[in-house]
């Protein structure tokens, strides 16, 4: 097989007055897959279902979750709200505002009823039986019921002394047989009413907690509720609890260590319970017994459980999106086609392969072999991957901190690119820096909670190992605060960046240097200065922490990475503004956020063959940069279709150019066939950026004839594919 003499892939030019801007600077690449789903509701006549995504709002399956489409909506960039499904097909969705509601399967949505002066709407019911409409609202610290009959068109509303001091409402619901309604309060328990929310009476016989986080009546009439904090004020244990005669008697049946967050009863009798923290419990015997059913999740924060039918259970989670079991609770798969909406708050490159490591904020670890195109999900379920890095020897390391009360978090490696990890945690806080010095030693920042007088205290500590995590050495203890960014001075200093300053170390000793909430710490190896990511701007000192340059000023606003490529030029990750590009050593700084479509960007990473610069934003998965200049477009918007044109001359002698366009982020082969079929020239192999080319084929070692070249692209989740093949001549 021949590569080619040479080949060009450059600007595809109409004219030169014709090129108005540039493409984007970065693209998003198709992932990491997953969102935040806080809320999930199933039609009951054509299946169609709804998610909430924080955010984002709301988006719709009509096939059962292979696919999702953006619904048309006000509640776009919503954080929270309420779906419900009627009994005649309408949805329902409620904010603490305003009630909405569709009547074509989710796609648009009509705002139906607004809160009043002084009221928030906290929760919303639908019975079953006859479609009455219930809305839980809040006036000060006083619950007030409205209710509909009439889907929504007029309102009738009690107020309740009963729910006097209530603070909050965390659920309603509707009893399928009696229609008794049953009220989840934030600091009085269980309330139930007889007559649709006219009057209410406690139900607390039996509960030793008054904080009741969810409540769902069983089809047969049984009432199940899960519980905050017991009696004594155990921040360890949640319970929860049956009743059988509507409330007045409750029996506990489960224990748990977080709160359930949701109940779904299932045609066939099994009970699901969503847990915030520890996945899905499942209940064969009525709640008398439980069982965790976890296999599949990447997540264990899991807010809303839904079922279709016999074989198919849905659970929506943090961080990692949408799940579906067709094996009653066995097992689990995502099913987030088209969801890329995770926050990532890590990044690291594979120094031999150059695979791209993400770890997302309570989703585990994804890791992309081709730079983005697609990303696969390689473990630590449910962990908070607060940081990573890699050793020279193709090593990763992950830092982990997990959802819940207490500082809880171990260090992971992988030797086979995140098939499998080993624990390696010299102790059992969070995790949140992880930095390499010149020498291959590894030190790891943690943070931890500690009780200090009539409260806790922050406090940090960094470990010290030289044999890649087998052990360890404690080489900081209790810093002030936790420590957020370390670096390795050239000179083997290291610098600890924590909310409370910046420490250098000297010896076994620690200093404070700098007195400014710090987040992000690069240390030139070539200057040895040290630029410094605060929580006021960017600083710079070029002796050790002895004096500072401020390079960059503001007053609310955090630098959360730091990154430099070969070249010398250094990006900066911020909360709002996107990311920050110097190249003159931080003199100056311009915008280079042109593309991403969420400017919280919390973690960074530069591939060091490549100068490809990676980003991990919070909400919006990972984009990329491609540092190449042959990905500049002449359009300020990418082509709308795939197409390969006819080469040009045709016939040719020895050279002759073709030119294609990519509309999407993907993967592109261009090659050269002879008459047999055989490859004899790979014109292009790479990821490429939308965009319009040009590639020029020089054949002067091949013979006269026909061949044919055939443009190929890589369907992925999000992407079409594409395939075109046409025939050239060569004669000499």
């Amino acid at each position: 097989m021949r590569s080619f003499h040479s080949f060009i892939l450059f600007l595809f030019g109409l004219m030169p007055l014709m090129i108005h801007a540039q493409t984007d600077f970065w693209q998003q690449t198709n992932g990491p897959i997953g969102a935040t789903v806080t809320e999930m509701a199933i039609s009951p006549t054509t299946g169609t279902i709804v998610i909430l995504i924080e955010d984002e709002g709301l988006f719709r399956s009509i096939d059962d979750g292979d696919t999702w489409t953006a619904a048309t909506t006000e509640l776009n960039n919503t954080k929270t709200a309420r779906l419900v499904p009627h009994p005649d097909g309408a949805f329902f969705a409620l904010t603490p505002k305003t009630l909405y509601r569709s009547t074509d399967d989710g796609h648009t949505w009509q705002v139906i009823r607004n809160a009043e002066l002084f009221q928030t709407m906290e929760e919303l019911a639908i019975d079953p039986q006859n479609g009455d409409i219930f809305v839980a609202s809040l006036r000060l610290f006083d619950g007030v019921i409205s209710q509909s009959t009439d889907n929504g068109q007029t309102w009738q509303k009690f107020a309740n002394e009963e729910l006097d001091k209530i603070w909050g409402i965390h659920d309603l619901a509707v009893s399928p047989t009696s229609g008794a309604l049953f009220l989840a309060s934030e600091r009085a328990g269980v309330f139930r009413s007889d007559d649709r929310g006219k009057s209410w009476q406690p139900v607390n016989s039996g509960l030793s907690a008054t904080e009741i986080m969810a409540v769902a009546v069983h089809p047969e009439g049984d009432v199940f509720i899960a519980t905050g904090k017991d009696s004594s004020f155990s921040v360890l244990d949640r319970y929860v609890y049956r009743s059988s005669n509507e409330g007045e008697t409750w029996t506990r049946v489960h224990i748990n260590s977080v709160e359930a967050t949701s109940f779904v009863f299932t045609p066939w009798g099994d009970i699901f319970a969503g847990l915030a923290g520890n996945g899905i419990l499942r209940s064969t015997n009525g709640g008398q017994s439980w069982q965790t059913m976890n296999n599949g999740l990447r997540s264990l924060y899991v807010f809303d459980m839904s079922v279709k039918d016999e074989d198919r259970i849905y659970a929506v989670t943090h961080c990692a999106g949408v799940f579906i079991s067709h094996d009653r609770g066995v097992t689990w798969e995502p099913i987030n086609a088209d969801l890329s909406y995770l926050a990532i708050l890590s990044l690291s490159i594979n120094s031999i392969n150059g695979q791209v490591f993400a770890g997302s904020h309570c989703g585990g670890i994804f890791r992309s072999t081709d730079n983005g195109l697609t990303w696969t999900w390689t473990g630590l379920q449910g962990a908070q991957v607060t940081s990573l890095t890699s050793n020279l020897d193709g090593q990763i390391f992950a830092g982990t901190s997990y959802l819940g009360l207490g500082a809880s978090g171990d260090v992971y490696r992988s030797s086979d690119n995140g098939a499998t990890w080993q624990n390696i945690s010299p102790d059992n806080d969070f995790f949140l820096s992880l930095a390499f010095d010149a020498d291959g030693n590894l030190y790891a920042g943690t943070g931890f909670f500690q009780l200090c007088g009539f409260s806790f205290c922050d406090y940090g500590d960094i470990y010290r190992s030289s044999d890649n995590g087998v052990n360890w050495k404690r080489v900081a203890n209790k810093l002030d605060d936790h420590v957020f960014a370390l670096a390795a001075h050239p000179n083997g200093r290291i610098f600890a960046g924590t909310r409370e300053g910046l420490y250098r170390s000297f010896g076994e000793f620690w200093h404070k240097i700098l007195k400014e909430d710090t987040r992000s710490l690069l240390a030139d190896p070539s200057t040895g200065d040290l630029f410094v990511g605060t929580h006021a701007g960017i600083r710079r000192t070029s002796d050790e922490g002895e004096t500072w340059t401020s390079l960059l000023d503001w007053s609310d606003d955090y630098t959360w990475a730091l990154s430099s490529n070969s070249e010398g030029h250094i990006f900066a990750a911020t909360q709002k503004q996107g990311v920050l590009l110097s190249t003159d050593h931080g003199q100056s700084w311009t915008s280079v956020s042109s593309g991403l479509t969420r400017l919280d960007v919390r973690a960074m990473a530069i591939h060091p063959e490549t100068g490809q610069v990676f980003a991990g934003t919070a909400g919006h998965g990972v984009f990329i940069h491609d540092s190449q200049p042959t990905h500049i477009s002449v359009h300020e918007q990418a082509p709308h279709d795939f197409y390969l044109s006819p080469n040009y001359p045709n016939p040719f002698n020895p050279e002759t150019t073709i030119e294609f366009a990519v509309p999407e982020r993907t993967h592109v082969t261009l090659r050269i066939f002879d008459l047999t079929g055989r490859t004899v020239a790979t014109l292009v192999d790479e990821p490429l950026a939308p965009s319009r080319y040009r590639v020029v084929f020089d054949a002067g070692d091949l013979t006269s004839g026909v061949y044919f070249y055939r443009m190929e692209t890589r369907s992925t989740g999000a992407g079409r594919g594409f395939v075109e093949t046409r025939k050239l001549t060569l004669l000499k």
